[in-house]
């Protein structure tokens, strides 16, 4: 998505490699009412001079490993409220270049 604003929210159903460009842009993908396959999701974002948003939900274990570059790429969220075995995995990776990645 370029030079606009995306978001998805509601019940949908999360693929098990999600790719988000997003080049002067916004994107917000609200996950908290999404189905996750069971085993590894895996969200892979490039963002550039743009803001991605990602709002997870609770009990799933998640991994993030972005670089930021002239920009940030962060995590608030590193926690599960199920046990390892039983909780929806989730890792999210990539790249903002003077952009803004966060999820929480």
């Amino acid at each position: 998505m370029s030079l606009s604003s995306s978001q998805r929210r509601g019940a949908w159903q999360v693929p098990a490699r999600l790719h988000v460009l997003a080049i002067m842009g916004s994107i917000e993908l609200d996950l908290r009412e999404a189905s996750l396959a069971p085993g590894l999701t895996e969200i892979s974002v490039i963002n550039v001079m743009g803001s991605v948003g990602l709002t997870l939900p609770a009990g799933i274990a998640v991994t993030c490993d972005g670089i930021g570059i002239l920009g940030q790429f962060d995590s608030l969220v590193h926690r599960t409220d199920r046990s390892a075995g039983q909780a929806p995995r989730l890792h999210i990776g990539g790249v903002a270049v003077m952009a803004q990645t966060s999820a929480r």
